[in-house]
């Protein structure tokens, strides 16, 4: 490869393994062992990092509150809350709220989806779509059909699926690692 290439790869390369590390470093102390909801509570934390709301939705000031939203019961909801309760995400303070509907979604950044009907996901997706909310399931099946982000145990790893046709209806702002590193499901005219 010429060094060109090289060179432009280089800052690619030390993304993907600053996430593994980060991820890897958050779950990693005197060989305790961690549940699967754990390991993709730690995941949807350091995804964080990798996008970015506009202003207008999460304000620059660290006194601005990141609401972190769980819709339905069970999954990973409880890691969720044990992991970042009286914790930050992108230097904002966390703040749980459990809701029933997507009808108040502008008050909420990130939009946890544990469980839903195909009737109730429909919803959500077509309630949520080209708002800044970051939706995230751990659902099979539920990125296909237009949530942003769905966490899939594929054997013995956890990986994560990005709707490519949510993201590009998005004000959110996903990075190119992120991107390269993720699963690419629902293109133009899927996941709506």
């Amino acid at each position: 490869m010429n060094t060109v290439v090289l060179h432009c790869l280089r800052p690619i390369a030390l993304a993907l393994l600053l996430l593994c590390s980060l991820v890897a470093s958050t779950l990693a102390t005197e060989g305790k062992q961690y549940s699967m909801p754990e390991v993709k509570a730690a995941i949807v934390g350091k995804v964080c990092d990798f996008v970015e709301w506009p202003d207008y939705a999460l304000g620059k000031q660290s006194d601005d509150s990141l609401v972190f939203a769980i819709y339905g019961q069970g999954g990973i909801s409880d890691a969720l809350r044990t992991m970042f309760s009286g914790s930050q995400i992108k230097k904002h303070a966390v703040k749980f709220i459990h809701v029933a509907d997507t009808i108040q979604a502008d008050e909420y950044h990130i939009l946890y989806v544990a469980s839903a009907s195909a009737e109730q996901l429909k919803q959500i997706v077509r309630e949520t779509r080209k708002r800044p909310l970051l939706v995230v399931s751990d659902t099979e099946g539920f990125a296909e059909q237009g949530v942003l982000i769905n966490l899939r145990l594929i054997g013995t790893k956890v990986r994560f699926e990005i709707n490519r046709a949510a993201v590009s209806d998005s004000p959110l702002t996903f990075s190119y690692q992120l991107m390269e590193r993720a699963i690419l499901v629902g293109g133009e005219g899927d996941g709506k």
